[in-house]
């Protein structure tokens, strides 16, 4: 009986490793990935890299390359398309390529050190960083007396219906004031930063663009200080301590990395008939851009807070020229829950807050034609 069993089995085995054998050698697998549209497919262990073009066409036209990795490299331009000249070897371009998150920290952490000494409190205004200054102060800890809190004003529009912006150009100093002081008059913060401008895509006739963004701080005073940056449309405050400073970081204001990065894509994108360039530079290079963004801002505006006019007046820093906060008509309700903040008790004035009716004026709410919202201003007393 055993003997017949061990037959069966041993005519089993030879007939199953026939059977694999007729199939041939066995094929690659098959490996799910997700594309930088984020839409999930399969692709082969060695996938070509796509290609976004500034305006994007439909999957299918994405031109197609294959990236040399590991070869040596003087320049951007001896490396493929997708491949970044790194230490002397040309690298795939990837998200995580660099990072400047320390830096981001501690200009974050001194910023706000600056303001904490002088007891004020900041409310951003941002567009292509979409709230990530915002973002970068609340990673400190121990400091949130002194953020207000921020408006991310990614689409134009949104400039218009939350901060007011009435100029036409959005990429402009005059955009980057009208939303710094904009994100004042709708907050009850003392110190506003703005940012606007391009980390692409950006057009193929509109290379030189990139990386170019325009700052603007405002401190809310009764009086502007001299040399002070005004904003031209007279129905914004002119009282305000401004400035606003256009920064390149594809060039002198951003890292080496973010250079070459930039000098990548402007590579890609005048070799291609439309523009396109490779979604690992066009990620990276974003990255870059705002991150660069982020740390000149809170530069930009402590070295502005800085040379405000304030004193330490025994336990407490006085400023001098600082218009106090109207009051809510909620004020007093929150006591309990800690509300409002030491910061925007100690500027309260005594005048609440208040509509100054301007016939035919655009209102930032809503779009309807409404007098025009105007926060009444009073002197910390």
């Amino acid at each position: 009986m055993r003997s017949a069993l061990l037959v069966v089995f041993l005519l089993l085995t030879v007939t199953l490793a026939a059977g694999y054998a007729d199939q041939g050698p066995a094929a690659a697998p098959i490996i799910p990935v997700t594309t930088p549209g984020g839409i999930r497919g399969v692709s082969s262990p060695s996938p070509d890299a796509p290609a976004i073009p500034a305006t994007a066409p439909p999957v299918s036209t994405f031109p197609v390359t294959q990236p040399r990795t590991g070869e040596a490299c003087m320049n951007q331009s001896d490396c493929t398309t997708g491949t970044i000249c790194c230490s002397g070897l040309c690298r795939d371009a990837t998200i995580d390529m660099y990072s400047y998150s320390d830096e981001i920290y501690n200009a974050s952490h001194e910023f706000l050190e600056s303001i904490k000494t002088r007891q004020l409190n900041v409310v951003t205004a941002e567009s292509l960083t979409g709230g990530m200054i915002s973002s970068s102060l609340v990673d400190v800890p121990f400091y949130g007396s002194y953020i207000y809190g921020g408006f991310a004003t990614y689409d134009s529009d949104a400039k218009r219906q939350f901060l007011g912006v009435r100029t036409g150009d959005v990429y402009t100093k005059e955009c980057s004031l009208e939303m710094a002081i904009g994100a004042l008059e709708h907050s009850r913060a003392l110190v506003g930063i703005a940012v606007t401008g391009k980390a692409g895509p950006v057009e193929k006739d509109d290379l030189d663009s990139l990386g170019v963004v325009d700052v603007g701080v405002s401190i809310r005073t009764d009086k502007a200080a001299a040399g002070s940056d005004i904003p031209a449309d007279p129905s914004f405050p002119q009282t305000f301590t401004s400035v606003s400073r256009r920064i390149n970081t594809c060039g002198d204001d951003g890292h080496q990395a973010t250079r070459d990065v930039c000098e990548k894509y402007k590579i890609e994108a005048a070799s291609s008939d439309k523009g396109y360039v490779s979604s690992g530079v066009l990620q990276l290079v974003r990255k870059l851009i705002r991150q660069d963004t982020v740390i000149n801002a809170v530069r930009i505006g402590q070295d502005h807070v800085e040379q405000f006019n304030c004193e330490k007046q025994g336990d407490i820093v006085v400023c001098s020229g600082l218009s106090g906060l109207c009051t809510a008509s909620y004020d007093g309700n929150y006591i309990a829950f800690g509300e409002p903040s030491g910061v925007i008790t100690r500027h309260l004035g005594k005048t609440p807050c208040a509509v100054v009716p301007t016939v035919g004026e655009f209102s930032p709410c809503c779009g309807i034609i409404l007098p025009t919202w105007a926060q009444v201003t009073v002197r910390f007393l």
